[in-house]
């Protein structure tokens, strides 16, 4: 009887196990998707789209800020990209890495007008299907 119990009570972690599991791969998949479609319409500045994917506020981390975390608005966010934009011709994303259930990393090169490129990296959280924070080195 304790061995019917104690496989029962293995066969139900395993299938939690397997269901977290999937569950992760979904998660991150979406993550992934989020980014992607975030750099497609970051590329087109298209700013009504960028600020429907992030939440109403967010957590900001990078040259700008000299690496201090900040809070800002969505507004804010999104002007502070289009302030990079404006510099750039455009971000090229040449690699993203799901990082657990809430983080994408992104490697990318910025092409800067005239003729110069900057190699930066980017870790977005994103929660409840919203970016809500960004910290980007360079």
């Amino acid at each position: 009887m304790r061995l019917t119990y104690l496989l029962q009570l293995i066969f139900a972690f395993h299938l939690l196990g397997a269901c977290q599991s999937s569950d992760m791969a979904q998660k991150q998949t979406d993550n992934m998707n989020l980014t992607k479609k975030l750099h497609k319409h970051l590329n087109r500045q298209d700013w009504r789209s960028v600020e429907e994917l992030c939440a109403e506020k967010l957590h900001y981390r990078g040259h700008a800020t000299h690496f201090a975390d900040v809070e800002e608005s969505k507004a804010r966010f999104v002007r502070r990209y289009q302030t990079l934009m404006g510099k750039a011709k455009s971000f090229e994303v040449r690699q993203l890495y799901p990082a657990g259930r809430y983080h994408v990393i992104v490697e990318g090169i910025v092409e800067e007008l005239p003729d110069s490129s900057l190699a930066v990296c980017l870790i977005y959280t994103i929660e409840d299907k919203h970016i809500t924070r960004l910290y980007a080195y360079e």
